[in-house]
């Protein structure tokens, strides 16, 4: 059985569209399985996923090692991503206590894109601020004395963290201000309470689980525990997806068994 051909380590950062869309492809020595779609809910929007494994084999010595190769499809968080921002509760009352900084804030533009092995939150808004006065026998006096738009961008990836463990790193926000309204600086998110780190953390840690691989690939290999060697974002033509790379040894009866539940459909 001939082993199969590994990516190297700068592939999918430096191959054009076309040849990253053909890791999406089985090569002539793999076992295609799936894809499995799955569905999960973060904050009560439901994301549909999938996940397309391939194996391969290869003889060291007495033992078998088994070569697995799997995407998951994470477009549905990128069409998704604007219901997902507007579950975050901003502050819209204008006169929410007597003085000249009620903060009123509004994310309209929001899109995730990926290039390379990173994915870009970014987000457009702006924050207005209003004063508030009590009037005596009257309904308060209000009137918005400031209006501050912004660009902000969040890069995130994945990582291997341990052999058995894929994390999600998030990268350094940016803000970047417009308009003349000194009032609202570069600490804007947090001004206007918006945790936009913690959204996009809790979405991927939701889809980016360990028990999404062992629901795909057969209960025969994962019993086996296999090695995660390698975790990465990519672009499926412009579309976000993850690419995992995972090892494992095992003796001849074992491998009879894997082959069985393989090319049954896994489990």
């Amino acid at each position: 059985m001939s082993s199969a051909t590994e990516p190297t380590a700068s592939l999918l950062e430096s191959q054009p569209a076309a040849l990253q869309a053909e890791l999406f492809q089985p090569r002539p020595d793999e076992i295609p399985i799936g894809p499995v779609p799955f569905q999960q809910a973060v904050r009560g929007v439901p994301l549909a996923i999938s996940v397309s494994g391939f194996f391969s084999f290869l003889p060291v010595g007495s033992q078998i090692q088994v070569n697995a190769r799997a995407f998951v499809d994470l477009s549905d968080l990128q069409r998704k991503i604007g219901p997902l921002i507007d579950t975050i509760p901003l502050p819209t009352d204008t006169c929410a206590h007597f003085s000249a900084d009620n903060v009123v804030a509004r994310i309209w533009g929001k899109e995730i894109t990926i290039g390379g092995d990173v994915a870009t939150l970014t987000l457009h808004g702006d924050v207005d601020d209003w004063i508030c006065f009590e009037v005596p026998f009257s309904s308060p006096f209000n009137k918005r004395v400031g209006n501050q738009p912004f660009d902000a961008t969040l890069p995130f990836r994945v990582e291997v963290a341990d052999p058995h463990t894929i994390a999600v790193r998030l990268g350094d926000p940016s803000v970047n201000l417009g308009g003349q309204f000194g009032g609202v600086t570069a600490g804007i998110l947090r001004i206007a309470g918006v945790d936009i780190n913690g959204l996009v953390k809790e979405a991927l840690d939701r889809l980016i689980t360990q028990d999404l691989l062992k629901q795909t690939l057969p209960a025969d290999l994962v019993q086996l525990n296999p090695a995660i060697t390698r975790a990465e974002l990519l672009s499926n033509s412009g579309a976000l997806a993850m690419y995992v790379e995972m090892r494992a040894t095992l003796d001849g009866r074992a491998l009879g068994l894997l082959i069985q539940a393989l090319w049954g459909g896994g489990s």
